[in-house]
């Protein structure tokens, strides 16, 4: 049996402390029996859905700080390790097994969740909050409205060890707000936001390319969003290249 963490209130006297990356996180417990693997969705609000996961380590996803702390997904490769396919990038740890036992930690802060995977003996538990894995829940509004509200906490002046000038989840957020401007109709933002993730370093070219989410900037855009995507991630088969090789051939043949 695994001892959950209550999200809504603390219990007294049931703080458990933990040290990770220089940092002491409280951590608070209460006996509660979690629920069997499953998605959630919170009745009545269909706001909010949440994926329960036990993965053996090594995990195939990969998490980046959040603008409000937080750990997102920001890749899942199953050529990594151990994932689950409804997690997307964006979505949030909201919960982690802790590094012992069967207790489990809220999600304080990246350096918290990165700590608890690291250190955990055994399956790793991770409660994740879908933030766009399906656009029906939230609303394309609301998600909207979410995602600005993460752009819009993106520290200035940011210099990342690799010389990055924003923070990893500042292209998914922008990705995501692509995404929200498609599914509402709003055609020329949705390529203003898109055109701004990838040129911040969003390279998942071939989820551009299929995501249902962007279905409708891709249909609605036609040229202009090939023309956007095809300049950041070459197709395979360029015409352009092949026009202008053909060109050449024939003006040789026409001089025989």
């Amino acid at each position: 049996m695994r001892v959950q963490q209550s999200l809504q209130q603390p219990r007294a006297g049931s703080r458990a402390a933990f040290s990770g990356a220089g940092r002491v996180a409280q951590a608070r417990v209460v006996a509660r029996r979690r629920a069997p693997l499953r998605t959630v969705a919170q009745a009545g609000a269909a706001t909010e859905e949440f994926v329960e996961l036990d993965l053996p380590k090594p995990l195939g996803l990969k998490f980046a700080r959040g603008n409000d702390g937080g750990a997102y997904v920001i890749k899942n490769d199953p050529a990594l390790g151990n994932t689950d396919p409804r997690i997307q990038p964006g979505d949030k740890v909201v919960q982690i097994s802790a590094s012992f036992g069967s207790d489990i930690w809220d999600a304080q802060n990246f350096g918290q969740i990165m700590y608890a995977i690291r250190t955990r003996n055994g399956d790793v538990y991770l409660k994740i909050k879908r933030n766009f894995g399906d656009m029906s829940a939230p609303s394309p509004q609301g998600a909207l409205v979410d995602f600005e509200n993460v752009a819009a906490l993106e520290p200035r002046n940011f210099v990342g060890d690799s010389g990055a000038r924003v923070t990893p989840i500042m292209p998914v957020t922008l990705y995501n707000i692509a995404c929200a401007y498609s599914m509402v109709g709003s055609m020329d933002e949705g390529l203003k936001a898109l055109e701004k993730a990838l040129s911040l370093g969003f390279e998942d070219y071939g989820k551009v390319r299929s995501d249902p989410n962007l279905k409708r900037l891709r249909d609605e855009s036609g040229a202009r969003f090939e023309e956007l995507v095809n300049s950041y991630d070459e197709p395979v088969i360029n015409m352009e290249a092949i026009k202008a090789t053909f060109g050449v051939f024939g003006k040789l043949f026409s001089k025989n």
